[in-house]
């Protein structure tokens, strides 16, 4: 579920009548509207009500990471790939498109408008100008499990990883580790 406080007051939101399950990612984006990822779905809340996904097949995937870009767009990370999300219309890139592995699991924006993203399994994907450029543990980074990732202010590249205890500092093609 989904706790949601305002003046103070706690306002409890469940599955019934909230978000589509355990709450993994949260994005308010710059209309207002809260975006919800779950291990079960994605779920919208604005104007005081939910909106699910419905999936076609039935299925459920899991949402892990969100990112709004400069145009508007919100990257979606899950279990089946990256998804963008324009006011029109959305599209998910997958393995078929170039990602090392379809489980994002942590989306980055980077200041040149590129985005990185991580992959559980697959280090890092750089999406620039369409195409998706690996870096992984081939390049220097301590595990393929990527988990979290910020840009630094002078555009360097700080990766958590799983599997290697490390933190990550990417700077052009230098890894520094530091941890394990």
């Amino acid at each position: 579920g989904l706790t949601e406080v305002n003046s103070g007051v706690a306002t409890y939101h469940y599955k019934a009548d909230g978000p589509a399950g355990f709450v993994s990612a949260l994005l308010r984006d710059r209309s207002g509207v809260l975006w919800v990822g779950c291990y079960s779905g994605l779920s919208w809340f604005a104007n005081g009500v939910f909106a699910n996904e419905i999936v076609p097949d039935g299925s459920s995937y899991q949402f892990f990471a969100f990112y709004e870009d400069r145009e508007g767009s919100v990257w979606v990370g899950s279990e089946e790939g990256l998804r963008r999300f324009t006011p029109k219309a959305f599209r998910t890139y997958t393995a078929q498109d170039g990602l090392t592995l379809n489980r994002v699991v942590t989306v980055c924006a980077s200041h040149d408008g590129s985005i990185w993203v991580g992959l559980h399994g697959g280090g890092l994907n750089h999406f620039v100008d369409g195409a998706f450029v690996p870096f992984g543990k081939a390049q220097g980074l301590s595990s393929d499990f990527a988990m979290a990732m910020c840009e630094g202010r002078d555009g360097s590249l700080w990766v958590g990883t799983d599997y290697g205890s490390t933190l990550n500092h990417i700077q052009g093609s230098q890894v520094t580790h530091y941890g394990r």
